[in-house]
């Protein structure tokens, strides 16, 4: 007669001494012992111990979170701590190798950062969401979270799409009337640069602007409105129409040398964004133009740790903002009031050496 004998390994063994433990409700709070503590009590390597919880992972009788510990599954205990655990999605578009580019320093990586350090504080978990491509947007909405922020997205299709999902939902850099919004103060930043650049003695300037700025047009605004209300003269003031991003600023310097438009005694330069500002500055070098001896150049948002010579800027708290952001959403689920105001976040000057005092 042939005999069928399992010999259980010790992974085994320790599972069904839990699973045993568990069904003898041995755990009133709901709460497994930590592995290493397992470990040392039974003189087995944690790695042992590990692998009997994954087995009891895998049959669902507990989750394991990070940094709490090991609960059992269904538990009031643990049902109270998992409620915290709220998952956000994260929308971008455009390509996976352009959110990784934007997570660089400047405005965007700044802001992201802060996100991911605001969700991390108040056990949130950021589920990044990249949208390459508009016409498959349908299957990035089916994505399970408890709430959806919205970054680096001024398509209003994309962003209407998301808001009608439902789920409470925060935009973060541009208004939108149906949604909670948290922005830095544009208009204030960038009447802030003119400011700056007034005082210091500058009277004609050039205005780089994107050509196709339909969501944050109070960045403009404040640029245009303030050089109006300081008295400069409209034959002293270029605006250019430009792309956005780097090529739209270095574009848009060719063809101002080109067009011998830099000849006619402008002195400072602003552009829309701060991206537009670090390709403004590479046509100024390609063509043997010192900043700010020729030209002084300031940007709307805070790159320093790129360009040399290093660009003044309109810096913000990017820090408070990606704290208000996670701040709306945490209430928006919960249904609570915030009790930290959602007001722009305002600007100031951060004068790096780009600017000539001409005073």
């Amino acid at each position: 007669m042939k005999l069928e004998i399992n010999k259980l390994t010790l992974c085994d063994q320790i599972a069904n001494a839990l699973r045993s433990q568990i069904e003898d409700d041995q755990f009133p709070d709901g709460k497994l012992p930590k592995e290493e503590a397992l470990a040392k009590e039974l003189g087995l390597s944690r790695g042992t111990v590990r692998a009997a919880m994954a087995l009891l992972e895998e049959e669902d009788l507990i989750v394991r979170i990070k940094k709490k510990g090991t609960f059992i599954k269904g538990a009031n205990y643990a049902f109270q701590q998992l409620k915290k655990l709220k998952k956000l999605n994260l929308y971008y578009f455009g390509t996976y190798k352009s959110f990784k580019n934007s997570n660089k320093p400047g405005f965007f990586g700044y802001v992201y950062n802060a996100i991911i350090a605001e969700a991390n504080r108040n056990d949130f978990k950021i589920n990044n969401i990249v949208i390459e491509n508009i016409d498959s947007l349908n299957k990035y909405l089916e994505i399970e979270s408890d709430g959806n922020l919205i970054f680096g997205i001024g398509n209003k299709k994309i962003i209407q799409a998301i808001a009608d999902t439902g789920k409470p939902c925060v935009l973060i850099d541009h208004l939108h009337k149906n949604l909670t919004c948290v922005n830095i103060d544009s208009y204030q930043g960038s009447s802030e640069a003119i400011k700056y650049l007034y005082g210091r003695g500058h009277r004609k300037f050039i205005y780089i602007d994107y050509k196709n700025n339909t969501l944050n047009i109070e960045r403009s605004n404040g640029v245009m409105d303030t050089l109006s209300a300081l008295g400069v003269n409209n034959k002293d003031i270029i605006r250019v129409f430009s792309k956005s991003g780097f090529e739209g600023g270095y574009k848009s310097i060719q063809e101002l040398i080109s067009d011998g438009i830099l000849k006619k005694k402008y002195t400072a330069i602003v552009t829309y964004s701060s991206v537009m500002a670090s390709g403004a500055l590479k046509a100024f070098q390609d063509n043997q133009i010192n900043i700010p001896e020729k030209f002084s150049l300031i940007s709307s948002g805070n790159i320093s740790d790129i360009d040399k010579p290093i660009l003044s800027t309109i810096d913000f708290d990017l820090n408070h903002l990606g704290k208000m952001a996670i701040d709306q959403i945490s209430h928006i689920i919960s249904g609570t009031t915030s009790t930290l105001p959602n007001t722009p976040v305002r600007g100031f000057v951060v004068d790096r050496g780009s600017i000539r005092d001409l005073r």
